[in-house]
């Protein structure tokens, strides 16, 4: 996080998105629940909308406030790509065994819980909140699904 830092400092920004960042930009439904809502609702999880709406755009803003950076896209890229990784080995293997705490559990021990220790300080400052917002961003992205 200092070679971010520094880019902040002297405003060293690029004019692209790098392709491991890109790559989450692309919404593919192979499944055909595509979007935030649909996924939530199939998966009965539709009483979390409201907070998932909200978390999801405490992530996209800190995205856009630091996608000009090429550190902060290479800290991006790689969460999202941890996100990923550990819901769909991890928790999605578990929903059809699993309650909805039991699943929760997972994200946050798994996911949440390591990517603030990792990030939750410096300059993104990445907090419990903007963790989930990855969750539910890509899951937006139909890069994850609780169902």
């Amino acid at each position: 996080m200092v070679g971010l830092a520094k880019e902040i400092e002297s405003k060293q920004e690029v004019q692209g998105i790098i392709d491991s960042l890109q790559f989450y930009f692309k919404q593919i439904a192979p499944d055909g629940i595509a979007g935030l809502e649909a996924k939530l609702t199939h998966a009965g999880r539709s009483g979390e909308l409201y907070i998932a709406f909200e978390k999801k755009e405490l992530f996209v803003k800190l995205l856009d406030k630091y996608s000009l950076y090429e550190s902060a896209q290479k800290i991006f890229a790689y969460l999202l790509a941890k996100v990923e990784h550990e819901f769909n080995f991890t928790v999605h293997p578990q929903v059809t065994h699993c309650d909805v705490l039991q699943i929760n559990q997972l994200i946050s021990t798994k996911i949440v819980e390591p990517i603030v220790a990792e990030c939750g300080v410096g300059p993104l400052d990445v907090n419990h909140n903007v963790a989930m917002g990855m969750v539910y961003w890509l899951a937006e992205q139909c890069f994850v699904r609780w169902h």
